[in-house]
């Protein structure tokens, strides 16, 4: 539960891929901002693009929730990872 710098979440997941272990990154709950969107998609695909092979999001609470950190995990036309 401890936050990373973009450079040491990249140096983690280089280190357990040399290992042979799945790096699995837990990204920060869904906080909401001053215009009600909810800010985990940056998380995430930043995780996704330092080569997580998962990510964890806590707090999930609606399926709402869900379909929002599935489109943030998709490049279109599946979802709005860009």
């Amino acid at each position: 539960h401890t936050p990373l710098s973009p450079e040491m979440l990249k140096w983690h997941i280089m280190v357990a891929h040399g290992r042979g272990t799945p790096a699995i990154v837990r990204v920060p709950g869904p906080n909401m901002v001053g215009d009600g969107s909810k800010p985990w998609g940056t998380w995430i695909k930043h995780a996704l693009d330092s080569n997580a092979d998962g990510v964890v999001v806590p707090q999930v609470r609606t399926p709402a929730d869900v379909e929002s950190i599935v489109a943030d995990c998709r490049y279109p036309t599946g979802g709005q990872r860009s």
